[in-house]
């Protein structure tokens, strides 16, 4: 589920707003806060690592070339992250990936007041479509803030060589021709991993508060039922998001009757850490090139070209 957290909805817990993108909006800034008064962090190195990424993509991808983001997010993040390469490679126009309707209207508004031609596309790229938009003109498609680690896998002590290579073949069918620019977190620090999730429980609860209002839920159907929890796992370097139910619910979703009972978990999500060896590897089984990688910590961003 973890592709429907980001998204805006009507979702109210205690009469604050669960949407997923302003609870994922609060936790990067607190992340950035955290960062910036002395509390190293993994959104703090991805900043620090595109920096000198910025500054260095010109020599490995053309001036003037049109950029693609995959899912960035949030504005700040927008910001951050994608404007310092806009700028680098002096991008006369950049399209937006989202699935979030609210967020690319965002982004949008606010980058084009700045004088960036910023263009929206709602759709799902962990699915493989090839964008309409790219007409066999070769562009730079970008993946930040560890997105490429949300895939979807059972949790398993097994490396997801399968899953990694498919995804990362899909977000290449975003564009005809070009580049892949993706940035990934290699930190297996399990302890620091799960505190650094664990900060924001509600933002991996909030798809839960999402279902009450927009799916058609009759009975004891409640979301403040559920805590989160997390399982690492060490020999595939996954963390796994859990939904953990504290009482016996009974429920029918479009007529359809479900009795759950206290203590079973629910598996929502993922957050692999990759290898960098085994990130390469999975590149190749997708028939995408490493031109070059970069790190800062345990940070890496890698540029990939499309092969024939």
């Amino acid at each position: 589920m973890g592709g429907y957290q980001y998204s805006d909805h009507a979702g109210m817990r205690d009469r604050w707003s669960m949407s997923g993108a302003r609870l994922w909006a609060e936790a990067e800034a607190q992340r950035e806060t955290d960062y910036k008064t002395g509390h190293p962090n993994k959104l703090g190195a991805e900043l620090a690592l595109l920096s000198d990424v910025a500054s260095e993509i010109a020599a490995h991808v053309p001036l003037g070339t049109t950029v693609v983001e995959l899912g960035p997010g949030t504005l700040r993040a927008f910001r951050k992250k994608t404007e310092p390469l806009l700028r680098a490679l002096n991008s006369p126009r950049c399209y937006i990936v989202d699935t979030s309707v609210a967020f690319l209207h965002d982004v949008q508004v606010s980058a084009n007041a700045r004088g960036m031609h910023v263009s929206p596309i709602e759709a799902d790229f962990f699915l493989g479509q090839t964008l309409e938009v790219t007409g066999g003109v070769p562009m730079l498609a970008c993946s930040f803030g560890d997105l490429i680690s949300n895939l979807i896998a059972p949790i398993s002590d097994s490396l997801p060589k399968e899953q990694l290579s498919s995804t990362l073949h899909n977000f290449a069918e975003a564009i005809d021709q070009g580049w892949l620019l993706i940035t990934f977190d290699s930190s297996t620090d399990a302890e620091d991993i799960i505190a650094y999730y664990s900060k924001h429980p509600l933002f991996q609860l909030n798809i839960l508060d999402r279902m009450a209002v927009e799916l058609p839920v009759t009975g004891d159907f409640d979301p403040e039922a559920f805590t989160y929890a997390t399982e690492w796992r060490t020999g595939s370097n996954q963390l796994a998001h859990i939904a953990v139910l504290n009482k016996d619910m009974d429920f029918a979703l479009d007529n359809q009757a479900f009795a759950l009972r206290a203590g079973q978990r629910f598996h929502v999500k993922n957050s692999f850490k990759f290898d960098p060896a085994f990130f390469e590897t999975c590149c190749g089984l997708a028939k995408l090139k490493v031109l070059h990688h970069w790190s800062r910590g345990s940070s890496f961003c890698y540029l990939l070209a499309k092969t024939p």
